[in-house]
């Protein structure tokens, strides 16, 4: 209906406004729902309906059936060529024919039947001065028409109606049958991707679309409805070679409802790099994706790109750590950083913002922080844990520096809100005080310290306080590791190892766990300490040291060694899969699920051809651990 709208009186400018308006709703670029089935399903109820009557306008071959054809060409080819945009059909037909949608012979013949249709009309009812369109079936009605129309006899007369019919329901059963079989098909654009749940999917597209929601009221005003007009073929292209078409969707949707001004964004995808990064985020970054929908502000960064800055640490004096996480998560999602980058940053960041809490709050005494884990090696993931210990000089003459470090705590925890900040490796746990001095701390060291505690202590790295107490309590470390019985050593490792692959048995059957399953991230981690607990110069030298760096040092220390190397490939792999795995779905710890969807993901996202060649790949990986590990474990 609104195809054949036009101007009849009243303000001609804001007619033009409307009709501007309404361009992006008559003629989009494409259809969730296809235009030509709703023309069919239409005609064939009028069909059904006028029954036997000889309607010159709506019997099979009439008026209705080169209008609702030449509509239908219209609504589908519209969005993209504007010159067929006009209410008379006519016109439509002619343009119809100059861009080869349809052919001149066919043009003239529907340009011919319809005039010959108009005038029977215009005859009909003016001869019964009503708005009718039967045709007399005999008679003097049917002679007077046919006499007017210029033809011999009604004979004549009905002979050139039936060929008009005849040949215009040809047409128009050759269009659209064509556009139901073809044309719908290829404009119908969702129906091509391979969406979980379609109905889901095709909600989500037209909200993007139109801004359509649960009333099915469009929200979004013309300026909007073009732009997504604009984009739209590369979101298509980009959806079909999609693993996860659905979440694609779901991710756009809830991004565009979170902020504000959606023609701004809409207006930024534009440029189609851009665009092409912000559905790679959607889909490979669930991260990044509920970071910036929990806190409107991450919009800016993204839309201003500056989350795509080669410099994040000139930024650490300004952001959150949030927005640390949606930066590096953003850019570990494109491949602009690396697995080790991130977690450089991360620790660099968590370093750099405890060491400033430290000079504010001005502590007037030696003493040093140093941190324990992924965190001082610089090995973090999205779920890792702070771990410090805090060892004084003195605390005899400091009355108040266990409220001191209370304090710094406190102010650690609210800084760097979303982590976990603890002191719970210090000696004794949690029951004892934060602060040990460090004569005491040797004392426990020397006498009570388990093998585990050591194997801890070989991941520590100085944050903020006296170099030199650091160096003189390493050197505590080194001497009591010069003492370590290896057959206590072997055996509590053992066990230690055991323990904690009991707890998760992780299996292709149901999920394996990168870090805690046999075959896993624990593995090189017990490999390396067996060697490095027994070797006590090496356990010096690797203080501090990330997982590659402490492998290349044993690999070059001894004669025996040298395979070791090739588990720096086994622990890039398993690292990358685990980091990329929480980007991808925002999880917390190392398990991957033995289901399609996440494999799939996984495996694309890890540039794997397949799930099977992922699999394949994982195995050989664990196998490769176990095998060192029944080597040196």
């Amino acid at each position: 209906m609104l195809i054949k709208l036009s101007f009849v009186g009243g303000n001609e400018n804001i007619y033009n406004s409307f009709a501007d308006y309404l361009q992006g709703y008559i003629y989009p670029a494409s259809f969730s729902v296809s235009p030509v089935e709703q023309i069919k399903r239409l005609r064939k109820s009028i069909e059904n309906r006028i029954g036997d009557k000889e309607n010159i306008k709506l019997f099979a071959g009439g008026i209705r059936d080169i209008e609702f054809s030449v509509q239908a060409l219209q609504l589908i080819n519209g969005g993209k060529f504007k010159q067929i945009r006009t209410g008379t059909t006519l016109k439509a037909i002619d343009e119809l024919r100059k861009i080869s949608i349809i052919k001149s012979n066919e043009a003239e013949l529907y340009k011919s039947a319809y005039v010959f249709y108009r005038r029977v009309e215009h005859f009909l009812q003016l001869m019964n001065d009503t708005q009718t369109h039967e045709m007399p079936a005999d008679g003097e009605m049917l002679e007077r028409l046919s006499s007017f129309m210029k033809y011999k006899s009604s004979a004549a007369f009905k002979r050139e109606l039936e060929k008009y019919r005849k040949k215009v329901r040809a047409i128009y059963n050759l269009i659209i049958d064509k556009d139901t079989s073809e044309i719908a098909t290829s404009k119908n654009l969702l129906e091509k991707i391979n969406f979980e749940n379609k109905i889901s999917a095709e909600k989500n597209y037209n909200y993007l679309k139109t801004g359509t929601g649960l009333l099915e009221q469009k929200q979004f005003d013309a300026k909007i409805i073009n732009l997504f007009l604009e984009i739209e073929p590369y979101l298509i292209k980009y959806l079909r070679q999609s693993s996860a078409p659905d979440k694609v969707l779901d991710n756009f949707v809830r991004i565009v409802k979170s902020t504000s001004f959606h023609s701004i964004w809409y207006s930024e995808f534009s440029n189609l790099k851009f665009f092409n990064m912000f559905l790679n985020i959607c889909e490979f970054s669930q991260k990044a994706v509920d970071l910036l929908t929990n806190d409107k502000s991450n919009a800016e960064l993204l839309i201003s790109r500056n989350v795509f800055t080669t410099n994040i640490e000139n930024l650490f004096e300004k952001i959150s750590f949030n927005k640390l996480l949606f930066i590096i998560s953003i850019q570990l999602s494109l491949d602009l950083i690396k697995q080790d980058e991130f977690s450089r940053l991360l620790s660099n960041y968590i370093s750099y913002k405890l060491d400033k809490i430290c000079t504010e709050l001005n502590f007037n005494y030696k003493f040093f922080i140093a941190g324990l884990g992924s965190f001082a090696i610089g090995e973090m993931n999205f779920s890792s844990d702070v771990d410090l210990i805090v060892v004084a000089d003195k605390i005899e003459g400091n009355p108040n520096i266990q409220n001191d470090f209370q304090k710094f705590l406190s102010a650690a925890k609210k800084e760097l809100i979303s982590l976990d900040v603890d002191f719970r490796l210090r000696p004794e746990g949690k029951s004892s005080p934060l602060v040990w001095d460090i004569k005491a701390y040797e004392d426990y060291l020397n006498t009570r310290a388990r093998i585990w505690e050591f194997q801890t202590l070989n991941k520590l790295r100085i944050v903020s306080g006296d170099k030199t107490l650091f160096d003189n309590f390493k050197n505590i470390i080194y001497k009591k590791i010069k003492t370590l019985d290896p057959a206590k050593v072997k055996i509590e490792l053992k066990e230690m190892f055991e323990k904690i692959r009991k707890k998760n048995y992780g299996t292709f059957e149901s999920y394996f766990d990168l870090k805690k399953s046999k075959g896993g991230l624990i593995n090189i981690e017990f490999i390396l300490q067996s060697i490095i607990l027994l070797n006590p110069e090496i356990y010096f030298k690797t203080m501090g040291s990330g997982t590659s760096a402490k492998i290349k040092s044993i690999a070059k220390s001894k004669k025996g060694f040298e395979d070791l190397k090739s588990l720096n490939k086994t622990f890039a792999f398993l690292k990358s899969a685990e980091l990329i795995n929480q980007n991808i779905f925002n999880v917390k710890g190392s398990i991957i699920k033995e289901e399609k969807f996440s494999k799939e993901l996984l495996s694309r996202k890890m540039k794997f051809k397949s799930i099977i060649e992922f699999d394949r790949a994982l195995r050989n990986y664990i196998d490769t651990n176990n095998s060192f590990l029944q080597k040196y474990l």
